[in-house]
């Protein structure tokens, strides 16, 4: 997931060094995005959402309702660990042109 590519890249450095406390809170920011996009957590989370908040716009057969992408940007917003809030805020900023650039950018 494009979103979280700062991320991965955090943790697979921190496997590296086989520092497992980091990996593993690391990976709880990750996860928190993941339900983050999902209404129900026994199903796949519709990745249209990032997508929409990355400024990527509406998949071809719907439009993805702002309260729906909204959930994206709070969780970001809500990461305890500074680093994590701005890994992901960039991730998620890609384009610096979506409906959040101004909060996201507002995170780093």
């Amino acid at each position: 997931m494009a979103y979280c590519q700062h991320q991965y890249k955090y943790m697979l450095d921190h496997c590296d060094e086989k520092n497992w406390e980091e990996v593993t809170r690391t990976q709880a920011s990750v996860t928190s995005m993941w339900d983050a996009l999902s209404d129900d957590p026994t199903k796949v989370p519709d990745l249209q959402r990032a997508k929409y908040a990355m400024g990527l716009g509406h998949p071809i057969n719907r439009e993805i309702e702002k309260k729906n992408a909204e959930r994206l940007i709070v969780a970001i917003e809500g990461q305890e660990n500074a680093a994590d809030r701005e890994r992901l805020a960039k991730s998620v900023n890609l384009m610096g042109e979506g409906p959040y650039a101004d909060r996201l950018s507002k995170l780093y």
